[in-house]
């Protein structure tokens, strides 16, 4: 059986269907994670994703205002524009999930630890090591 273990320490269930979590934990991972209105999805935004979905039901061609492709069934979501307010319209999972994910480290890299920018540093030429197959500049190469 191919697959990987559910994140939670300790908890030796194998994933293989793409699952985040295992049952038990997705079930309190959903706990933690509130609500809709908890979250920030107010009616307004259930109701304008509602508009969107029975343009898309009826068979209009609606396109993912980040890369452009056509949005069919319920797989897809209602992009937030995050600088000036309210929504920019539906998007594929895709674009809306690393939009989230680009804000989410930036936050991440605003909030490191800038006495550690020393690991980060590219390494001095004279610690860099060689390609291998090359002789290192320290070693004197092959004989020709």
């Amino acid at each position: 059986m191919v697959g990987r273990r559910c994140p939670v320490p300790a908890c030796p269930v194998v994933l293989t269907n793409g699952e985040r979590y295992c049952t038990e934990h997705a079930r309190e991972y959903e706990r933690r994670r509130g609500t809709r209105k908890r979250r920030g999805y107010s009616s307004a935004h259930v109701a304008r994703r509602d508009r969107w979905q029975r343009r898309i039901d009826a068979g209009e061609v609606v396109r993912c205002t980040q890369c452009g492709v056509r949005l069919v069934g319920g797989d897809w979501q209602l992009g937030h524009d995050h600088e000036r307010g309210g929504y920019l319209g539906p998007q594929c999972v895709a674009c809306n999930a690393s939009d989230g994910g680009r804000r989410g480290a930036a936050t991440t890299n605003e909030r490191r630890d800038p006495s550690l920018d020393h690991f980060l540093a590219e390494p001095s030429p004279s610690a860099r090591r060689p390609p291998r197959g090359h002789p290192s500049p320290r070693r004197p190469g092959p004989p020709v």
